[in-house]
């Protein structure tokens, strides 16, 4: 189960690549040449907290904020994705950011900052399992002979984990800065600190202090419940379940059957990823 697999550059990626490049070029020519950045992480990862954390602080620190922005608020403020919505305006002051749930490709390399957050794979893939089984049509982004057997966790986590290690072991090489989400959950400023003093130069003590305080679970699940938004930023017409489910580390021990907890880590050993 080694990954070995090499990625491709697809239509898409081509297309993308001509339009940072020209992206870039016209903001060098604006004197405007801040720099391309890209968060990649596997579903369920932390992506969401992450974008949160980095766009409330420049919200704080642009209009002096005093409540987190919403799932509304924050999709328009950072529409672009490699796979759609990448040629929208960039909102003044907010950083040029992308991001993606893809693996690496070589179109990544056009960024200047490349952030890869993880978290352990098996909370990763738990919350995974009720982000996609809480549709209309549980599992429908899965072949249909499947659908039923993943209805049960156990098995949805021990068939995911090889999408996993691969997206794993593609990727967080080709990352500038690397977020463990179980660590950066537990002390969150020197974290966001090193990646904001990257993509922005400078950091305001106050003002991050500010956003790691607005973009804690539990600020954003009340922000979720009083704009009855708690879809988050699943697909609205298909999702029934709840998009700030935990968030919490160590679940796995809770929730999966020590055999499968135990494969898991025999996978992980295999791998040679020291993650736990």
């Amino acid at each position: 189960m080694i990954i070995t697999d090499n990625p491709v550059i697809t239509e898409n990626d081509q297309k993308l690549y001509q339009y940072l490049s020209e992206q870039q070029r016209y903001l060098s020519e604006q004197q405007r040449c801040q720099a391309a950045i890209l968060l990649s992480g596997y579903y369920k990862s932390g992506n969401t907290w992450c974008r949160f954390l980095i766009y409330n602080y420049f919200n704080c620190l642009l209009h002096g904020a005093e409540k987190t922005l919403t799932f509304t608020e924050l999709a328009k403020l950072q529409p672009h994705m490699l796979d759609k919505d990448y040629d929208k305006d960039f909102s003044t002051g907010y950083p040029i950011f992308y991001r993606t749930h893809n693996a690496y490709t070589p179109v990544f390399d056009i960024f200047s900052t490349v952030i890869y957050i993880y978290r352990n794979p098996m909370d990763t893939l738990i919350s995974a399992y009720h982000y996609f089984k809480d549709r209309q049509i549980p599992f429908y982004d899965f072949p249909e002979a499947e659908r039923q057997k993943l209805e049960e966790i156990d098995y949805f986590i021990i068939s995911q984990f090889r999408a996993w290690i691969f997206h794993y072991i593609l990727t967080q090489s080709k990352a500038h800065i690397l977020i463990n989400y179980d660590s950066a959950q537990i002390d969150p400023y020197p974290v966001f600190e090193k990646l904001l003093q990257r993509i922005s130069g400078s950091v305001n003590e106050g003002a991050l202090e500010k956003a790691i305080d607005l973009s804690s679970f539990d600020n954003v699940k009340k922000m979720s419940i009083e704009n009855n938004q708690q879809n988050g930023m699943a697909p609205k017409a298909e999702f029934k379940g709840q998009f700030l489910r935990s968030g919490k580390s160590g679940q796995y021990n809770d929730v999966l059957k020590e055999e499968t907890v135990a494969t898991i880590k025999q996978l992980l050993i295999q791998n040679n990823i020291a993650i736990y």
